[in-house]
Parts: structure tokens; sequence; C-alpha cells
């Protein structure tokens, strides 16, 4: 007697029980599993390959275009170590009255180096990115009611309006980059642990 599945064919009712062996069977089900676009496989599917390359390409070229804007910010920030040590050198800015300009070209001299440090993976720096680009576009905000003022008062504001626009722009194009909040890991709650309360025999039981 042969042993294995007994199937009733769908294109004849009439014929007799066909026997398949289980391997053939199971051979037949992987392939059709195969080609089906929403198989239940443990693999990464050829369908979702195809859903999540073009995602994954955005991703990368995003982070390319945060990489090149950081070099070329980073750079620019870091060259104002030329004018600090100029006006630092013989105490220059006590002849032209600068008290706040060393100050201020510290700090961007500074940042111009973090922001090089964060080239490499911009997505785990993203509270710097950010610092920069709102710290920029608040310097610019900043001269902007400056000019005004002056303008209000018949007096014009050196380097103005170009400078607000150079830095307003640099603020912008920093803020463009900056890359999105990684999703925060789901939390796996713990099942509490069922408690057993012990009832003390009744006496004489």
């Amino acid at each position: 007697m042969a042993t294995g599945v007994v199937c009733h064919p769908k294109s004849s009712v009439d014929q007799g029980d066909a026997v398949v062996r289980p391997a053939t069977l199971v051979g037949t089900v992987d392939r059709r599993l195969a080609s089906c676009p929403f198989a239940p496989v443990n693999r990464l599917t050829d369908c979702q390959q195809l859903y999540t390359r073009p995602k994954l390409e955005g991703l990368m070229k995003r982070e390319r275009v945060s990489q090149v804007v950081l070099v070329l910010v980073g750079f620019l920030y870091l060259a104002w170590t030329y004018p600090l040590v100029e006006s630092l050198w013989q105490s220059s800015w006590l002849q032209k009255h600068q008290d706040a300009f060393p100050m201020f070209v510290s700090v961007n001299a500074v940042l111009g180096v973090f922001l090089l440090l964060a080239v490499k993976q911009p997505a785990r720096h993203r509270s710097l990115i950010a610092f920069g680009a709102w710290s920029t576009l608040a310097h610019a905000f900043t001269m902007t009611i400056m000019s005004s003022e002056a303008w209000a008062h018949g007096m014009h504001r050196k380097d103005s309006p170009q400078d607000v626009v150079i830095i307003g722009g640099i603020g912008l194009l920093l803020l463009a980059v900056l890359p999105a909040k990684e999703p925060e890991p789901a939390r796996t709650e713990r099942p509490h642990s069922a408690r057993t309360s012990v009832q003390p025999n009744p006496a004489g039981a």
C-alpha cells in the first residue's frame, strides 16, 4: 500500500484519488510561496528589497549632502581663527575699540571645529548641528535689528546688509540638512509575576 497524501484534482472530480508523496508536495508549496509577493518567509524577499532600496538611497544622498555642508561651514567658521589671532595680537582690539569681537569670533571658531568632527556621523550629532543652525539664525536676526535701528537714526551699519544675508543663509542651510530624529526603541514591559497568596490551613483540617 502506497503511503502519501490523498489529493483531489480540481480539473476532474471523477478521477480517482491521486497519491502524492510528501516530499513532492512540500517542494510544490515552497515554489508557490517563493513566487508569491507576500509570502511569509524568514529571509528578506525581493519585494522588501524593492521597497527599502529607494528609501536607503534617499537617506544616503541626504547624509552626503549633510557632510558636504558641514565641511564647508566648518572650515568657514574655523577660518575665524585668523581674525581672532590678529585681534588679540598686540592688543589691537583696544585700539579699534572692539571689545565683543574677539569673544564672538572665538565661539564661531570652536563651533567650526565641532562641526568638522560631526562630518563622519551627522545623525549622532543632531543637537550640535541644530545649535549651529539656530545660533547662526539668531546672529542674523540680531544684525537685522541693529541695521534697522541704525537706518531709523539716519546711520548705516558697516557690512550691512550683505552680512545679514550671508549669515542667515548659512543658518538656513544648516537647518535644511539637519538629520531627522532617530525613532526611539520600543519599550518592552515585563509581565507582572502572578502573586500567589498562601492561606493558612484552617484548624483541624
